[in-house]
C-alpha cells in the first residue's frame, strides 16, 4: 500500500515530519517529498505550496513517476465558514464544492472511518484566493451546509475521483468566522506564508498574534489525527 500525505504549507505537516522522521527523497522551489516504510506500507509526506497551480504541478509530478497512491489524505488549515467551529477543530469532508456551484463527492476509504468517526463530518468550499468568505460565500454555506473554504480540495478530489484513488480531505480551522484578520500584506516564501503588517498599532499586533497562534493550534490538531492514522493503518497493515 501506498499511503501519501499532502499539506501545502510546511507548517501544517511540520509536526508530523518531526515525529515521523522520513528521508526526502525529493525537493525543488515548491514540492518537498519525503518517504518513510515497513514491510507493509509505504508512507509518502508531502508539501505541495499552496493553490490550484501547485497542486497541479505535485499531480504532473507524481503522476511521471508513477507515484499514484492507494490512499490520498489531504490537510490543511481552513477558515470556518460555520460560526460555530472554533480554531484548532477538525473536520472531515464528504464533498467539496467547487466555484461554480458543482459539488463533488469524496471517496472516504472504510478502512479508516473509526479512526475518523470524531472529525466533524461536512462539506468544504474551494477557492482560488485567500480569505475568500464574501456575503454571497456565506449565503451558499448556508444553502449548501458548507463548514469551511481552502485553496487545494478542489483540484485534489477531481483527480482522485477521475483516477478513483480513495480520499479524506482533512481540515484544522485556523480563522473563525468572526474573527478580524490584521492589517497585512501575506507573501509566499517557499512552502510557507509570510505576514507584514501595514500598519503597526497595538490592535493590528493582537490580532495578528491571534492568528498566528489559532494556526498554532490547528497545526497541533492536524499533527495529532495523522499520527493516529499512520498508527492505525501500521496496526492495521500488520494484522491484516
Amino acid at each position: 500500500m501506498n499511503l501519501l500525505i499532502t499539506a501545502s504549507l510546511l507548517s501544517e505537516l511540520d509536526l508530523v515530519l518531526r515525529f515521523f522522521k522520513p528521508s526526502r527523497i525529493y525537493q525543488n522551489k515548491k514540492i518537498k517529498i519525503f518517504k518513510t516504510h515497513n514491510d507493509n506500507i509505504c508512507i509518502y509526506f508531502s508539501i505541495t505550496g499552496v493553490g490550484e497551480k501547485n497542486i497541479h504541478s505535485f499531480i504532473n509530478y507524481i503522476k511521471s513517476r508513477n507515484l499514484l497512491p492507494s490512499i490520498w489524505i489531504s490537510i490543511g488549515y481552513a477558515g470556518a465558514i460555520n460560526p460555530s467551529l472554533k480554531a484548532g477543530e477538525l473536520l472531515l469532508a464528504h464533498s467539496v464544492v467547487l466555484p461554480e456551484g458543482k459539488v463533488l463527492n469524496v471517496r472516504v476509504p472504510d478502512t479508516l472511518l473509526e479512526v475518523l468517526q470524531e472529525l466533524n463530518f461536512c462539506s468544504c468550499y474551494y477557492t482560488t484566493a485567500l480569505m475568500d468568505r464574501d456575503e454571497k460565500l456565506k449565503l451558499l454555506g448556508e444553502k449548501l451546509e458548507i463548514c469551511s473554504v481552502d485553496m487545494e480540495s478542489g483540484p485534489i478530489a477531481v483527480f482522485c475521483n477521475e483516477n478513483k484513488i480513495p480520499l479524506c480531505i482533512i481540515r484544522s480551522i485556523s480563522d473563525t468566522v468572526y474573527f478580524k484578520f490584521p492589517d497585512i500584506s501575506i507573501l509566499k516564501q517557499g512552502n510557507e506564508l509570510k505576514f507584514k503588517l501595514k500598519s503597526i498599532n497595538p490592535f493590528n499586533l493582537f490580532r495578528l498574534f491571534l492568528l498566528q497562534r489559532n494556526m498554532r493550534r490547528a497545526g497541533k490538531s492536524l499533527f495529532k489525527i495523522v499520527k493516529r492514522i499512520i498508527l492505525y493503518i501500521n496496526y492495521f497493515s500488520d494484522n491484516s
